[in-house]
């Protein structure tokens, strides 16, 4: 603020006890303009003659704007002030942009400078809802709405018929399911080695992603079209298999596309082989992790020959980290014939007690 300082002159201040003074000036001239006026209408006729700085409205930073003394005395002597200042509203949830489903809570905050009697929540100009209580919140049935974007715009209205209205809030309603098809391999092909899959996809709002199964078992997501799966058919049994897609939209909705039944024929027939690995476990060594992969379902078996004084222990388990197998006090281990589906199989080697050398075999298909 501009104001006399301190031997003579003009200068620049700034807080409260430079801003007291102007206030408390004000309060006086509009009081000796109408002495009849209590406090707080005093109060009420400088906020509502004010300037309106910054946002519109009330604002954190600026209040009710700057102190207007000519309006403020001229409204002084004319009694008490009118509320002429609408609210202020905003709708708070759903965000801008967002994609809804099913019944979905909408909010709304609103301030006035006397006080908000109701708040009207508009749907595409229909009227959805009132609310006279804050927190303003209204449930909205999105199923009886059409799939698309639609408007939300909150209104607030005060006692002395002032009204405000909020910036118009657009959303994506999603309730219908998205469609897919399975376009290739052609239902009844007789497939061999690697197959590409391709499925087509389409939704009202937009498809999110396509996930492949395979006998029931997802094996393949994909975001972007094309969407297609790279199928490695040697690790699976020859047969019949049956592929679906299902297409997911950005609500959560999803839908199966009709299974296309295919008969692997890989003619070539698993190889039977053997690892070998060595090295030394336990003790400051810790424990060895080895990872063996298997083609094929089949028979997995594993020796494993310690030579210290004290016996390695062996743990078997799958990719998900479920145990298969474990011998915990033997030298010279062995396991034979334990069933196991295509995948990655980790055995761990170790003591701990002193460290040995070890050498494990592996036979797999």
């Amino acid at each position: 603020m501009y104001s006399l300082v301190r031997d003579g002159g003009y200068g620049n201040a700034a807080g409260t006890s430079i801003a007291s003074p102007y206030v408390l000036g004000a309060i006086a001239l509009v009081a000796s303009a109408n002495p009849g006026l209590s406090a707080q209408q005093i109060v009420d006729i400088i906020e509502q003659t004010a300037d309106d700085v910054g946002e519109p409205g009330w604002d954190e930073y600026h209040g009710w704007g700057k102190i207007n003394l000519h309006r403020a005395v001229l409204a002084a002597g004319e009694g008490p002030a009118d509320d002429i200042v609408g609210p202020t509203v905003s709708v708070s949830s759903p965000a801008w942009g967002e994609v809804v489903c099913d019944t979905v809570l909408v909010s709304a905050s609103a301030i006035d400078n006397v006080g908000v009697i109701e708040v009207q929540l508009y749907l595409d100009d229909r009227l959805l809802g009132w609310d006279t209580v804050a927190p303003y919140s209204w449930s909205w049935d999105t199923e009886g709405d059409r799939d698309g974007e639609h408007t939300l715009i909150a209104v607030a209205c005060d006692a002395a018929g002032n009204s405000g209205e909020s910036s118009p809030i657009t959303v994506v309603v999603d309730n219908g399911p998205p469609a897919a098809e399975v376009v290739s391999p052609a239902f009844g092909s007789v497939v061999a080695e690697t197959v590409r899959v391709e499925a087509l996809a389409s939704d009202l709002v937009g498809v999110g992603r396509v996930d492949f199964y395979l006998d029931g078992q997802k094996k393949k997501e994909a975001f972007v079209p094309p969407y297609v799966w790279d199928w490695d058919t040697k690790g699976d049994a020859n047969g019949r298999h049956a592929i679906v897609a299902r297409a997911v939209d950005g609500a959560g909705n999803a839908c199966d596309s009709q299974p296309v039944e295919v008969t692997v024929e890989n003619n070539a027939e698993p190889i039977e082989q053997t690892e070998v690995f060595s090295g030394r476990a336990g003790g400051r060594n810790g424990w060895v992790s080895i990872w063996v992969r298997t083609n094929v379902g089949g028979p997995l078996r594993a020796t494993l020959k310690s030579s210290g004084r004290f016996a390695l222990s062996l743990y078997v388990c799958n990719e998900a980290g479920e145990l298969l197998a474990r011998d915990v006090s033997s030298a010279n281990f062995k396991f034979a014939d334990l069933w196991v589906a295509p995948g990655n199989y980790e055995f761990l080697i170790g003591s701990i007690r002193q460290k040995s050398n070890f050498v494990l075999e592996v036979t797999h298909f």
